[in-house]
């Protein structure tokens, strides 16, 4: 991967969701990459975590890799 950004976990009480906080999040993060030079952010979400990908989605992150997971 090229030069970027890296969000590990956006994390929102779950009575504060659905209000704004995740948008708030990331577009803090958006302004500290840019300030700094980063070209583009990456994140990763799990399978099933439908709401965050909806809202990183809806933020313009797009789909572009599948990670695979093996139990031991």
């Amino acid at each position: 991967r090229d030069a970027c950004g890296y969000i590990h976990d956006v994390v929102v009480e779950p009575s504060a969701r659905r209000r704004g906080a995740g948008r708030a999040l990331l577009s803090a993060a958006f302004e500290w990459f840019r300030d700094r030079g980063a070209p583009r952010v990456v994140l990763m979400s799990a399978e099933r975590n439908a709401p965050a990908q909806r809202l990183f989605e809806d933020m313009g992150f797009r789909r572009t890799m599948v990670e695979f997971t093996k139990e031991l």
